[in-house]
């Protein structure tokens, strides 16, 4: 069940993290090509936002640091999809600070952490 009752509260949520962001990465993974990540410049962010995010797409919201202290990134949003064998990849990287800010505006309460 998600915290997000529209297709477009989720897009909105999307769009603030991207404003706040040190770092946007579009990817795709054709395993026709490469069984590797490889980036995408099919897609604006804007354009990934409007194409493929919604309540039926793997949306994450990730405490970096709670996994891996040394990590350098602190935060990231992000979602994936497939289309016709394609994976579809969009990483959000956000400072600690943006970070819990877009967290706690839009109150996301965390799920379970494995810290190994």
């Amino acid at each position: 069940m998600s915290i997000f009752k529209t297709t477009e509260d989720l897009q909105q949520f999307f769009r603030e993290a991207i404003i706040l962001a040190d770092k946007v990465q579009i990817d795709y993974l054709d395993c026709k090509e490469s069984w590797s990540r490889q980036p995408c410049d099919d897609f604006t962010p804007e354009e990934y936002i409007n194409k493929f995010i919604s309540l039926n797409t793997h949306n994450v919201c990730i405490d970096r640091i709670a996994y891996w202290e040394k990590s350098d990134v602190d935060g990231e949003i992000g979602s994936c999809t497939t289309v016709l064998s394609v994976n579809y990849y969009i990483f959000i990287y956000l400072n600690r600070d943006n970070f819990y800010s877009i967290v706690e505006k839009y109150e996301l309460k965390p799920k379970l952490i494995w810290k190994f």
